[in-house]
């Protein structure tokens, strides 16, 4: 695997996936019961992706990254409600970074039926 790939395709799930399962366990001992499992879920959705992200089109990878957009946005929001002050505004650049990949990757698959 080439250098670029991983820092592509893997750093970002392996990073968010063990920053959301932290972060639901964490939803879940203050009883945001739904937050928290979505959180644990899609974190671990993003671990297991790192076995099939290469081996599936650049669509199925950009809609991974939606969501983890998604819930980027939502647990900043949720932050922002508790009174924190640092960590929803590194939620909203995680969101705008996984918003940057899923438009790439869409370009990307674009590409390949244009071919």
């Amino acid at each position: 695997m080439k250098r670029k790939d991983f820092f592509v395709y893997k750093l970002p799930l392996i990073l968010t996936g063990f920053v959301l399962i932290l972060s639901g366990f964490d939803a879940l001992s203050f009883d945001y019961k739904i937050l928290g499992y979505v959180s644990i879920l899609i974190g671990f959705v993003n671990l297991v992706a790192l076995k099939f992200v290469f081996g599936h089109p650049d669509k199925i990878n950009a809609i991974l990254f939606f969501l983890n957009s998604v819930l980027s946005f939502i647990l900043s929001n949720h932050y922002f409600v508790e009174g924190k002050k640092g960590l929803p505004y590194a939620w909203i650049v995680t969101g705008l970074f996984y918003i940057v990949l899923t438009i790439m990757f869409f370009k990307k698959s674009k590409k390949k039926k244009e071919v």
